[in-house]
Formats: structure tokens, C-alpha cells, sequence
């Protein structure tokens, strides 16, 4: 168990060290947030669906709860990470992500219920009911890191 709790923090480590070598400006991301949320839940339903399409193929960055994960792949990746936002249900939204990735490194770190902030690429999206309270959204990840609170 101890050993478990060294190799999150070696992880955690590893990331921020990653993301300060190759960090983009905060200009060129898109940050799933609370004001991305609000912005969303206010407006016209019929607009909903332009929010994300006009930012497929941009660096999103979010946070969610792990779901589960497996060896879904696609996109060129090996395994499938799904998130559910934690921000969203404040707005009466539900937004879930299928993070694609090649490291089953970071899946065997990570746990139900746990904490995880990533970037990635958002390759599609698609509502998941015609009120459009409900997407998902594939993502290639370009980087995470497990949140220890």
C-alpha cells in the first residue's frame, strides 16, 4: 500500500515536470470549468452542440472522476480511460470523456472515484439526449495527473 502512495507521488512528479518542459500558453487551451459550464448551461439549447464542435482538434483541459477504464482503444491508443466532469452537475449538465491512451501505466494508478486532471485533444462529441444536457467527448490525452487531496 505504501508502495502504491510512492508511485502516485512519482507520477504526480513526472507530470508537472512534463507539463513545465512543454507547457502551451493558457491562450492556445480550453479549459472545461466552471465558467466553460455556466457559459454552456445558459445557453439556447439549439446553440449547444456549435460549444464543442467549434473546438474539435483544440487542447482541452479538464477535470473528472474516474469512471472505469479498459482496452476500448481507438484513435491509435491501446486503452480508454472514462471520466465524468465534476464541475458539470452544478449546471444541470452531465458530461462524460473517453480519454484514449497507450500507458496502462497510468490505469494501474488509477482507481474508481479518484480524481484526474488532463489535456488533451478533443477528437469528437456527441450529446447524449435532445435536451442536450448530456455529451460525451473523445479525447486523446496528451498528458494527466492523479489529484491527491
Amino acid at each position: 500500500m505504501r508502495f502504491n502512495a510512492l508511485k502516485k507521488t512519482c507520477l504526480i512528479v513526472f507530470f508537472i515536470g512534463f507539463t513545465s518542459l512543454f507547457h502551451l500558453p493558457a491562450a492556445d487551451r480550453v479549459f472545461f470549468d466552471k465558467n466553460f459550464m455556466k457559459s454552456l448551461s445558459s445557453a439556447r439549447v439549439i446553440e449547444r452542440d456549435s460549444y464543442f464542435e467549434s473546438r474539435i482538434n483544440s487542447i482541452v483541459q479538464a477535470r473528472a472522476a474516474v469512471v472505469s477504464f479498459d482496452k476500448a482503444g481507438r484513435y491509435k491508443r491501446l486503452f480508454r480511460l472514462m471520466l465524468e466532469d465534476t464541475e458539470a452537475p452544478a449546471y444541470k449538465l452531465k458530461i462524460i470523456y473517453n480519454v484514449f491512451l497507450n500507458k496502462e501505466d497510468t490505469l494501474t494508478l488509477l482507481t474508481t472515484g479518484d480524481d484526474f486532471e488532463f489535456s488533451g485533444q478533443l477528437i469528437s462529441c456527441a450529446p447524449l439526449n435532445t435536451g442536450r444536457t448530456a455529451y460525451v467527448l473523445d479525447i486523446v490525452l496528451e498528458e494527466g495527473a492523479l489529484l491527491i487531496e
